[in-house]
């Protein structure tokens, strides 16, 4: 009981959306992520025009602050990813930048199944079990009548779950697409998979997973001019905006290959990945 309200104690405060919240949040992800907080030097906006932005463009957001800030701070921590949301730059026929997303219809409900099913149980349930048929290839089955057949089959609840999501499912409401889905899936029907795009599913993969990849500038001497100018830190990416040094560990390391990060574990605070998994 006293480590329940100890634990209550230390995530209540990430929801407040205070100066507190806030210092809540940078302290929780310290602790548990080992993550650091580096002030970078005023003005914290990069000097940066329309022109500067090319189609195609992978943004990585954080938010510190506030209910959905909260989220992210859970997210983080959950799947060792350093930032809590993701956004792709598109320019249209006419050279118009567009920033595309996959975001929250309805911001009254929240990303989280326990908080859905509070809030709306018949949603959250018909969208579990749609989840679970799917994996085991039948239809309209109840969550119990889904423990019934798994257990004909001779699996497991457990082995249910593992089973990787599939790009191609589509659910009653639409594809199944969050925010690093949706910005790979575009990256996957442009070709930067390449002869794997088959064998990968990146409804896969989190915010980490992503900008892992090796998809991204390597050379620090061709990123544009206003890339982190006049922070006394070169960032191997480019910083728009933001207080805090962003960090991104593990940025632009990772060679895709078949069936990448469908068995990945995700362990806090080193988040340690099997090779090939």
């Amino acid at each position: 009981m006293l480590g329940t309200l100890r634990a209550l104690w230390e995530v209540l405060p990430l929801f407040t959306n205070t100066d507190w919240g806030q210092n809540a949040n940078l302290a929780f992800l310290e602790k548990h992520m080992g993550a650091s907080f580096e002030e970078r030097p005023q003005p914290w906006v990069t000097n940066i025009t329309v022109d500067d932005i090319h189609s195609g463009d992978f943004l990585v957001l954080s938010k510190i602050r506030g209910r959905w800030g909260a989220f992210e701070t859970l997210e983080k921590w959950v799947t060792g990813a350093y930032a809590g949301h993701t956004a792709v730059c598109l320019r249209d026929s006419e050279g118009k930048l567009w920033v595309a997303e996959s975001g929250h219809e309805d911001e009254q409900v929240a990303s989280v199944m326990t908080v859905w099913t509070q809030l709306a149980p018949a949603y959250a349930g018909n969208m579990w079990n749609e989840a679970l048929n799917k994996r085991l290839g039948t239809q309209n089955l109840s969550l119990s009548e889904i423990i019934v057949e798994v257990e004909k089959r001779g699996s497991s609840f457990g082995e249910l779950l593992a089973i990787p999501e599939q790009d191609n499912w589509v659910y009653a409401d639409g594809k199944s697409t969050s925010c690093v889905a949706f910005v790979f899936e575009m990256y996957k029907e442009a070709g930067l998979f390449g002869e794997l795009a088959s064998s990968i599913q990146v409804t896969e993969f989190t915010i980490k997973d992503a900008y892992s990849l090796k998809f991204f500038e390597n050379n620090s001497s061709r990123l544009p001019k206003w890339c982190n100018d006049g922070d006394t830190v070169k960032l191997p990416f480019c910083q728009i905006r933001g207080k805090y040094r962003m960090e991104l560990p593990g940025y632009n390391t990772m060679d895709p290959y078949p069936h990448m990060n469908e068995r990945c574990p995700s362990l806090p605070p080193k988040y340690l990945r099997p090779s090939g998994c």
